[in-house]
């Protein structure tokens, strides 16, 4: 029963969700790419249809009035050629009725002659004339009919022989006649604009939905799927032998996903690694710091063999314990983030020096040039560490000898800070990675880790750290921090008048 009932759940959460997929799916269909294409492409195309149906209703009217014309030239032909007053009148009056004219006119020089019609017509309110340009009077003339809902009498003027010039003929009609022939035409345009609108929408949609719609639709349902399982090869896209912007992007996408899923693999083998490092290092920090106890204790024995080794066993000792904590300090997965506040920087940088015996007689000379009230927004700490590990590294390339000077350049929203040292200057194939972790210098004992974290520790600062110079003359690194106005060093002194700084062995 259990079983029964846990199958019986499976199917009816298994059933939910096509019917949910299935609301999705139609809501897409409703909202998505191919029906806002489809409806854009026929409201596209109805305009444009808007746009040629004005001037073609236009030259509807003109056609219109053409043929009624023509009609007058023939009843004027009827009436002249006739020999019998009154046939001539009986025929005339037929083609008269049948055209729906209601009077034809020949005007030739001052005389004007009624043909054929009435003798008294009602006023007339749109008047042709095609002996003049009508390209524009035309539009008018159509404009005027369908505002008027044919309620008027309409007069055209034209040559009575289109060959000759000097007789005309006027031809009057009702204006509701042409309204209706308008009303009918347009009736034809609008329902073959809506079939050519219906086709022409459908090509176009199902060849944008074929080569467009339709691999977008692959390349969302590829980036989701790979959204909630990146680890899976097989939601990897196909390859396409597609060399337009979708393929490009298809391509692109591809191997974004390949690359994307070497990175997490390398990341778990990476975290992997880095736990067993972390163990191994706290425990080999432990006995390396048991084994240094042990040193200081033989460096006291007065043997003369033992006082030319200690030293070298000493240093050896301390540069494994500083590997062991460099590599725990860099494992940690960021910085905290550094806490501001005004910083008297000169101060800063004398506290550095004197925690490692800068200026010392006999050992590294210390050179302060920075101004005593250039205050700077950073965090003490942080600073500090920075400003230990370029020292640090400066003493070591210069062997406890030479002298470090400390230069300003101040601008208006920033300062750099050059640090210089008289050492041999680092190796020109390590510039290029100096700041990435676990590039040596070329120092004997050097871990690569320190120039790292003060890069780190820089850009979290919003400043920068590079390197301006380096020969055998000496090494020159500038930091870049941002800086507070000098009005602004007056105010932090009141709160912060003393820097503290933390001697830490960490670089």
């Amino acid at each position: 029963m259990r079983n029964q009932k846990a199958t019986l759940d499976s199917l009816s959460e298994d059933r939910d969700g096509k019917a949910a997929q299935s609301v999705k799916d139609s809501k897409l269909a409703a909202t998505g790419l191919s029906a806002r294409l489809l409806g854009l492409t026929i409201v596209f195309i109805m305009l444009v249809e808007v746009l040629v149906f004005i001037p073609s209703v236009a030259n509807h009217w003109r056609g219109f009035a053409e043929r009624q014309v023509d009609v007058g030239r023939l009843i004027a032909a009827i009436v002249e050629n006739c020999s019998a007053q009154e046939e001539c009148e009986r025929n005339a009056t037929m083609v008269l009725a049948a055209s729906n004219l209601d009077a034809v006119v020949v005007k030739e020089q001052a005389m004007r002659m009624l043909v054929a019609g009435e003798t008294k017509l009602a006023p007339t309110t749109n008047e042709f004339d095609f002996t003049e340009p009508v390209e524009f009077k035309s539009l008018m003339a159509a404009f005027q009919t369908w505002n008027r809902h044919g309620k008027g009498n309409v007069k055209v003027v034209a040559l009575f022989d289109p060959n000759k010039e000097g007789k005309t003929i006027e031809v009057m009609f009702a204006e509701s006649i042409v309204f209706r022939s308008m009303i009918v035409f347009g009736k034809n345009v609008l329902f073959l604009s809506l079939i050519i609108s219906i086709a022409t929408a459908s090509l176009i949609y199902l060849s944008l939905h074929i080569l467009i719609v339709r691999p977008m639709r692959r390349i969302t349902e590829s980036l989701t799927a790979f959204r909630q399982d990146p680890e899976n090869a097989s939601l990897t896209l196909p390859p396409t032998q597609r060399s337009d912007e979708i393929g490009v992007a298809q391509h692109a996408m591809r191997l974004m996903q390949q690359e994307v899923r070497g990175a997490f693999r390398q990341q778990k083998r990476l975290a992997d690694l880095g736990g067993a490092v972390s163990r191994i290092n706290h425990d080999l920090r432990n006995i390396l710091a048991t084994l240094q106890l042990t040193s200081d204790s033989i460096a006291q024995v007065e043997d003369p063999r033992i006082k030319r080794f200690a030293p070298r066993m000493l240093a050896a000792v301390d540069r494994g314990i500083r590997l062991c904590e460099e590599t725990l300090e860099y494992g940690k997965s960021a910085e905290p983030e550094p806490v501001l506040r005004p910083t008297k920087m000169r101060e800063l940088f004398n506290d550095v020096a004197q925690t490692l015996n800068l200026g010392t007689p006999g050992l590294t000379e210390w050179h302060n040039d920075i101004p005593e009230d250039l205050v700077c927004p950073v965090d003490p700490d942080q600073v500090f560490r920075i400003v230990l590990n370029l020292f640090r590294n400066a003493m070591q390339s210069m062997k406890n000898t030479g002298a470090i000077r400390v230069e300003v350049d101040e601008f208006e929203d920033h300062v750099h800070f050059r640090l210089s040292d008289t050492g041999p200057g680092i190796p020109m194939d390590v510039r290029e990675q100096l700041f990435k972790p676990f590039v040596a210098t070329g120092r004997r004992g050097s871990t690569g880790l320190g120039l790292a974290i003060a890069f780190e520790l820089v850009n979290a600062h919003g400043g920068d750290l590079f390197l301006a110079s380096s020969d055998s003359s000496g090494t020159t690194f500038v930091i870049d921090l941002p800086r507070l106005p000098r009005n602004a060093g007056n105010e932090g002194k009141a709160n912060h008048d003393t820097v503290t700084s933390t001697s830490t062995n960490d670089d």
